[in-house]
């Protein structure tokens, strides 16, 4: 029932147009931006992907990746999508370092 609750819950991956990004549970949003300043973009990783992994954890690796590829993360601010390339490298990071 616990895994159940987890899954139920979403997480997202917040954008600010320089490539900032970081994850939470909530649709970003600050009266002190513009619209549209930061992006949200909900984290669905590909089918297969979880193999016991959480959301959280998926999506806390997608960060570091990102970091480490600022022009990909200015890509997803453009285009509100998670390319599935981008979740085979954070995958293949992973199992890297398991």
């Amino acid at each position: 029932k616990q895994q159940k609750d987890e899954s139920s819950l979403k997480l997202y991956l917040h954008l600010g147009p320089s490539g900032d990004c970081w994850i939470g549970r909530s649709i970003f949003a600050a009266k002190h931006n513009q619209p549209g300043y930061v992006k949200s973009v909900l984290l669905q990783p590909p089918a297969g992907a979880q193999q016991g992994r959480t959301t959280e954890s998926l999506g806390e690796r997608l960060v570091e990746f990102l970091q480490e590829h600022p022009k990909l993360a200015q890509t997803i601010f453009d285009t509100q999508r998670i390319p599935v390339e981008v979740w085979h490298q954070v995958l293949r990071d992973y199992k890297d370092d398991d």
